[in-house]
């Protein structure tokens, strides 16, 4: 499994962050925008990463920002998975341990993913996504996308033209929102 941590430039006018990255032999993978994109992601590397200074005024300048994936993106990504090759497997959470105790608690309930309800009982609940798990709908390839902007995924998916291509669509639609699907 290969995991990257989500980023976007806000700052355009600047020069792409990706240059800074490659001058540093960070691996990366951009979406189809230039902006938008995700270094690969190992915990201390990351924290040596973000504590050089030389990154951490780029990042200011630049004005780079790490993705945090909220209830509310989950649930429109569950809603617009088809046009992103995707179909949930699994998912975690903060109040329930494992899949099955809060899918066997929202089914008690008569409560789904694309109900207005779900997002209700979330909130009131105070629970909050932690983990999503998907699979590509060609080849059925593993995803995985954590709310702290965290995405895993098979490292074969880079080999596929199709899958890369929505993963690339996955990426800016996380930093850009739904208009990215909704433009094609």
């Amino acid at each position: 499994m290969e995991t990257y941590k989500i980023l976007k430039q806000s700052n355009i006018n600047q020069d792409n962050f990706i240059n800074y990255i490659s001058q540093r032999n960070i691996p990366y993978i951009q979406g189809n925008c230039k902006s938008s994109f995700g270094i690969e992601y190992d915990p201390e590397r990351y924290k040596d990463f973000i504590a050089d200074d030389f990154i951490f005024s780029k990042i200011k300048q630049d004005n780079v920002n790490q993705l945090i994936v909220t209830n509310e993106m989950y649930i429109e990504l569950y809603k617009n998975s088809k046009k992103l090759g995707l179909s949930m497997e699994t998912y975690e959470s903060n109040k329930f341990d494992d899949y099955d105790s809060l899918f066997n608690y929202l089914d008690e309930k008569n409560i789904t993913w694309d109900d207005k309800a779900f997002l209700n009982f979330l909130n009131k609940e105070e629970i909050t996504i932690t983990k999503v798990s998907y699979r590509t709908a060609f080849q059925r390839r593993a995803l995985h996308l954590r709310n702290n902007g965290i995405i895993g995924f098979d490292p074969e998916i880079c080999k596929e033209d199709r899958l890369c291509k929505n993963l690339k669509k996955l990426i800016d639609t996380l930093n850009f929102g739904l208009r990215v699907l909704n433009n094609e």
